[in-house]
């Protein structure tokens, strides 16, 4: 199914996830809330997503939370994120966490990963100086390979080249590739397991999830009956959108539904998602008033192919909940 939209056009997802009692917003953060930088300790959420993230984690009833393969540290750095920050943070796809009044999670490293990674990093930084633009990024857990900066046969020489050092020396860790970059894990964990720990976490009755790249397919996996998956940005070929993700003036976009035919709510090939109520303590609701969007140019995205889940677009920056609910015929608490 393809068709247009506008932001004064309310649409059944949308209204469903804006009006479920516990609502978790998960943002993945470069190219999501951040530009895609060539130097990638230099991305910030674009200001518009910062505040609509502010008013989001004020809001009853509503968690936020970035879900990056950053490592802690990092996204901690690029997010702005304080100490005092509503804003919960998975890192390293969902191997590092962060809570609001707790802080970091401990996580243990074992010494044989940790001798493996510090001598990956000294084989790799000579190695990666004869390509130039291209990065090496130390991470908690692995090596990330950046090449952004570099001329497109560079970044795929010293892609091949790294390839080659890893399967030579640590080929049982996970291998992922995104936007211009080759990271490799000794964790097994992606952001379906972050998606996971957050649902049984803030006990989300929904999860509005929004990401540009092909580690975020693990999140949207993830998803369930109740949830909404949002992609970002232009997207492959065979997932076609026609909207800039940071442009002011979004243009128009496409999408369309594969041709897939559920059980139910889910294909037979879909792990099952388990759906928890409200956090225990608070009170029952109906609606209340928080936006339902993560970027103002954000776009439609298939399901992935094994699952048929919703999904949508979010709506554009300042659309709330209330809004919608009152397209929608419904009424909703004050904003606050």
């Amino acid at each position: 199914m393809t068709r247009n939209w506008s932001k004064d056009t309310p649409d059944p997802a949308v209204t469903a996830i804006a009006r479920t009692p516990v609502l978790l917003v998960a943002l993945d953060f470069d190219g999501t809330a951040s530009p895609l930088v060539p130097e990638p300790m230099k991305a910030r959420a674009i200001p518009e997503i910062a505040d609509v993230v502010a008013r989001l984690a004020a809001m009853p009833d509503t968690e936020v939370a970035y879900v990056s393969g950053r490592s802690l540290v990092h996204l901690r750095e690029i997010a702005e994120h304080a100490e005092d920050s509503p804003v919960i943070l998975a890192g390293s796809h969902g191997a590092q966490y962060w809570f609001p009044g707790e802080g970091e999670a401990d996580v243990v490293e074992s010494a044989q990963d940790r001798d493996l990674r510090e001598s990956l990093y000294a084989e790799l930084e000579p190695l990666l100086t004869q390509y130039p633009g291209v990065e090496l990024e130390r991470k908690t857990f692995g090596v990330g390979i950046h090449g952004r900066p570099a001329e497109p046969a560079v970044e795929r020489a010293a892609f091949a080249a790294v390839d080659e050092v890893l399967a030579r020396r640590a080929a049982h860790w996970r291998r992922r590739t995104g936007d211009r970059i080759l990271e490799f894990s000794s964790r097994d964990e992606g952001k379906d397991a972050a998606i996971g720990m957050l649902r049984d976490r803030t006990g989300a009755t929904g999860i509005l999830f929004a990401g540009d790249d092909v580690t975020d397919e693990d999140a949207l996996r993830a998803l369930g009956p109740d949830d909404l998956g949002v992609r970002v940005g232009e997207g492959r070929p065979q997932r076609r959108c026609v909207w800039d993700p940071h442009s002011r003036s979004p243009k128009s976009w496409t999408s369309s539904r594969p041709n897939v035919t559920p059980v139910g709510n889910r294909l037979p090939s879909c792990p099952p998602t388990k759906i928890l109520p409200a956090r225990p303590g608070r009170p029952p609701t109906s609606t209340s008033s928080r936006a339902a969007a993560s970027s103002p140019t954000a776009s439609r995205r298939p399901p992935p192919a094994e699952c048929s889940v919703p999904w949508a677009w979010a709506t554009p920056t300042g659309t709330s909940r209330r809004s919608a609910s009152r397209r929608a015929g419904t009424r909703s608490r004050p904003a606050t």
